[in-house]
């Protein structure tokens, strides 16, 4: 009976036409159970001109790809091999860089200069 009592209660209440806003929408509820909901829209900004760029767009340098690269890190010998670029004594594993002027770590920035 308890259960009977708040079904009527709700349809008594559905039956009411009422509106509510909430986060500025309206929810409407009519007469015949269907949920009405009516959004605001703002006005969007004004429609701007095409911007004309002063200087054209930056070309990525593209990395050249080279086969069999390890061959350039060793030297073979009949039954010798000899490393050609030194190792970084910070990142064992990793080469330094030979430069005219320096040896060079890539990864810790660790810097020899030649004399």
């Amino acid at each position: 009976m308890n259960t009977c009592n708040m079904l009527n209660d709700l349809q008594l209440k559905i039956n009411i036409k009422f509106d509510k806003k909430i986060f500025g929408k309206i929810i409407e509820l009519n007469d015949n159970k269907n949920l009405i909901e009516n959004k605001f829209l703002r006005g969007g900004g004004k429609k701007r001109k095409k911007k004309n760029y002063t200087k054209p767009k930056k070309i990525k340098k593209r990395k050249n790809k080279v086969k069999l690269r390890v061959l350039s890190y060793y030297h073979l010998d009949q039954n010798k091999i000899t490393r050609i670029l030194k190792e970084s004594p910070d990142s064992p594993g990793c080469f330094m860089a030979n430069h005219f002027n320096r040896i060079t770590c890539g990864k810790t920035g660790l810097t020899f200069l030649k004399t």
